[in-house]
């Protein structure tokens, strides 16, 4: 698996990072926001502490690639006959503006794309009583989508080293799900509210931690078999859950 993420902040006035810091940084006791010391924290009320500054652009890119094979895996050892591989790929590419220290609005864009192969297996859980047979199968998916953001940083410490942050994201999305004869599409608006976690590792690398905590969707299907629609619905969902699928980590580089 490999997995990569690539932001690049740029300070639309070059005094925002030198010289003397505005009233509003020395209100909220911030020092240089490129150093990193997390040490000596004083009184037991939640800080309000710099980590993003007005006026930054940023610009990112998110990736992951995943490859598997029946052949390297000894999961599967009690597959005979299994013939098989999967991959997966998604590119999400990103920009966002701190329009004030702490509070940024973004745009970012994302596309999915996974293909299984499946030439067939015999499965027999270790027993001849508990045994049966897979024929060769296949799928696709193919997802694009988008999302405007807004993201509110609160800093844990004097430096800016680390945050909390909580992201109200509206996103919609449009997936192809193949799976021979028959094709699936989906078109999702969401509305997510997702609470995440970046911490600087050195001054111009940082590790961050995102996840679906709630959302209100609508979702509209409809599928087919050899070109002619055979099906159709739509479904509103609301929920407050985890959501594993709204799962996002990885690494920030600072250029």
């Amino acid at each position: 698996m490999i997995m990569a993420s690539a932001l690049m902040t740029l300070p639309l006035s070059a005094g925002n990072n030198a010289g003397k810091k505005s009233p509003e940084a020395i209100t909220i006791k911030t020092g240089d926001i490129m150093g990193r010391d997390s040490s000596k924290l004083s009184g037991r009320s939640f800080p309000k502490r710099l980590f993003m500054q007005k006026n930054s652009l940023k610009l990112g890119l998110q990736g992951i690639y995943l490859n598997f094979d029946s052949s390297d895996s000894q999961a599967f050892m009690m597959l005979t006959g299994l013939s098989g591989k999967a991959s997966m790929m998604r590119l999400a590419p990103s920009f966002a503006w701190c329009y004030h220290n702490n509070q940024m609005l973004g745009i970012k864009f994302s596309y999915t794309w996974a293909e299984v192969e499946l030439g067939g297996a015999n499965i027999s859980l270790l027993s001849d009583d508990m045994s049966f047979s897979l024929g060769e199968s296949g799928g696709s998916l193919h997802n694009f989508g988008g999302a405007i953001y807004h993201r509110s940083y609160f800093g844990l410490d004097r430096r800016g080293r680390c945050a909390l942050f909580i992201d109200l994201e509206g996103s919609y999305s449009n997936s192809r799900i193949g799976l021979a004869p028959n094709q699936t599409d989906i078109r999702r608006m969401a509305l997510s509210f997702c609470p995440g976690f970046e911490l600087f590792l050195m001054n111009r690398l940082s590790l961050h931690f995102e996840i679906g905590l709630a959302d209100i969707s609508y979702n509209f299907a409809r599928n087919y078999e050899n070109g002619q629609v055979i099906g159709k619905s739509d479904k509103f969902n609301a929920a407050a859950r985890l959501n594993l699928s709204r799962l996002d980590f990885g690494l920030n580089f600072y250029l």
